[in-house]
């Protein structure tokens, strides 16, 4: 089954527990694509003649799938590095067609505001409009792509929790993955770190001296840094978790009090000066915090998983006729 949105929902949850995608597909995707990670696009396993723009390709109980339909949904597969060939990519387009047709029987509307909610999401989650916009248009798309993609979404979302509203998960049940995921729910320790990178340790010697006669630590790292993006944020790295310094600078960070500067140490080629502004403890947050979004969120995936197994049984009983040359139905 080839549900592309399947329950998908963008949370804020803590930042720890939700782990962000190397690309902002995640919002336009489903838990399968989701779990299958991020990649380059991949080829179409099996490319058919193109039909032209308006053909009808399929009728799912009357309603007609053009190959626009398809044309924009192998795009978005496409975006999200699935590889789907034409025959998946239309299946999709039945199931969703499914979705649409029961929920506009139930007269389940899909507000245009939390649509426009959930775009707002997406372009804060890439850093805005234009860095969205570049990815879409680099995959053909558009936002009134991801408008369509995220309108899915909710759909499927509004159904699920129609037709399965007595799928709950009770606070024990969070409390059990709350206590199997702990480290899912604990910041590490970090700190609010500066950087001056310099290629020689004398020039880094040198640095500090001048700071230590009165020259900022910013200043100087704006003037003498051989990293032009150190130069640029006039050294400031922000919160690093202490973790991920590699040594030996993690043991040298670790040993500076709040608003220290290091001695010279070598990382790599350059030689860099760190600067400790603040300090951030390892801290869990507690169970009571997130046990309403931990219930929300199981809840939502067992009902994802209810309208799955509804589809497919929808899917034997619907009238589906396939006319595309390359597609043959399901068995």
């Amino acid at each position: 089954m080839r549900l592309l949105w399947a329950g998908v929902r963008h949370r804020r949850t803590p930042a720890s527990w939700t782990r962000r995608t190397c690309r902002a597909a995640f919002l336009l995707a489903g838990p399968t694509v989701l779990l299958g990670g991020c990649g380059d696009p991949s080829p179409d396993p099996s490319p058919s003649p193109t039909p032209s723009p308006d053909e009808v390709i399929a009728r799912v109980n009357g309603e007609p799938v053009t190959a626009s339909q398809l044309e924009r949904a192998a795009a978005v597969a496409g975006f999200l590095g699935e590889g789907q060939s034409d025959d998946e990519v239309l299946e999709g387009l039945v199931e969703e067609a499914l979705v649409a047709q029961e929920a506009a029987r139930r007269g389940l509307e899909v507000p245009d505001d939390e649509v426009e909610a959930r775009v707002a999401e997406v372009v804060e989650a890439v850093g805005g409009e234009p860095s969205l916009d570049e990815q879409l248009r680099a995959a053909g798309l558009d936002q009134d792509d991801l408008r369509s993609r995220l309108r899915v979404v909710v759909a499927g979302e509004l159904l699920q929790d129609e037709l399965f509203s007595d799928v709950k998960v009770t606070r024990a049940q969070a409390r059990r993955f709350y206590d199997q995921n702990r480290e899912a729910f604990t910041e590490p320790a970090a700190v609010r770190l500066g950087d001056i990178a310099v290629r020689t340790e004398a020039i880094a010697e040198s640095v500090l001296v001048r700071i230590e006669e009165g020259q900022s630590f910013e200043s100087a790292a704006g003037q003498f840094s051989a990293d032009p993006e150190l130069q640029a944020s006039r050294g400031m790295l922000g919160w690093v978790t202490v973790a991920s310094i590699p040594e030996p600078a993690r043991e040298v960070v670790e040993g500076l009090r709040k608003g220290e500067i290091s001695r010279p140490v070598q990382v790599g080629p350059l030689w860099h000066l760190f600067k400790v502004y603040d300090r951030r403890p390892q801290t869990t947050v507690p169970f009571d915090d997130v046990a309403a979004e931990i219930g929300d969120e199981l809840t939502r995936r067992r009902r994802s998983a209810e309208l799955a197994d509804w589809v497919e049984e929808e899917r034997q009983r619907a009238d589906v006729v396939l006319m595309a040359p390359s597609v043959s139905p399901s068995p």
